[in-house]
């Protein structure tokens, strides 16, 4: 886990702005989460892991990982004087200092890791205007979960922005995040294509079986304006009529 929390050159000072630190269920006090919530700072707290092994298949203590971040930089020594707070672990540079937030915050879950237990990202707390959201969306991510919306408007026959966003709002938050930061005018373009796919298809279908309905011969229809038409054939009485009435 070192290179996940720190991944960086030790500064002299030994000061950074985020942080992880472990909380015990045994040790820590009632209102612990309620002491992290009044440093009001964002907090991750992960859900409780209660089936992490270690190498050998000895199970670990139960515990919460918790990841704080501050928007000046903090020494093990402040940051210490909170896990005390907590009852929670000592703090040292090497496993508490966090380089790689993005990583910090999706080990919470080992979402990464798939040979650790896995927990939900739904059961990730936070505090402090902590987005969770934000930290699993790599490039990859983000491209499997514009794929998803693609399909559902597929299935749903939605080319409307309007629709789509409003059933993501109430009904999918990692749509809605997706639609809101990055890929809005990606969709919207593609909406207005499947639309218009659509309506050439309709139209397509429209002129075939206009031309199985009404036409003794497919040679009779031309098109015009995007749409067809029948031609008189010679001798016919369409055209005979066609002729008087001139």
């Amino acid at each position: 886990m070192a290179e996940v929390r720190f991944g960086k050159t030790k500064p002299k000072d030994e000061r950074t702005r985020n942080w992880t630190i472990i909380v015990y269920a045994d040790s820590a006090p009632d209102n612990w989460r309620e002491i992290l919530a009044g440093l009001h700072v964002p907090v991750f707290i992960s859900p409780y892991h209660d089936r992490d092994v270690r190498a050998n298949g000895e199970p670990k203590k139960p515990h919460w990982h918790v990841v704080l971040c501050f928007k000046g930089k903090k020494s093990i020594q402040q940051i210490q004087a909170i896990s005390d707070q907590l009852s929670g672990t000592r703090v040292i540079w090497e496993e508490c200092a966090v380089g790689d937030l993005d990583g910090m915050v999706r080990y919470l879950v080992h979402f990464d890791d798939a040979d650790k237990a896995q927990y939900e990202i739904a059961d990730i707390e936070t505090y402090g205007g902590a987005d969770v959201l934000s930290h699993f969306s790599t490039a990859a991510d983000v491209d499997g979960t514009v794929g998803e919306m693609m399909d559902w408007c597929v299935e749903q026959g939605c080319y409307s922005f309007f629709r789509l966003a409003n059933y993501a709002r109430a009904e999918r938050p990692d749509w809605f995040r997706v639609i809101t930061t990055s890929r809005t005018v990606f969709l919207t373009n593609w909406l207005k294509s499947m639309e218009w796919d659509l309506r050439q298809q309709r139209n397509e279908e429209w002129r075939e079986s206009g031309r199985e309905k009404y036409a003794d011969n497919p040679d009779e229809w031309r098109e015009v304006g995007g749409g067809a038409v029948k031609e008189p054939r010679a001798g016919s009485t369409e055209q005979s009529a066609t002729t008087g009435a001139e």
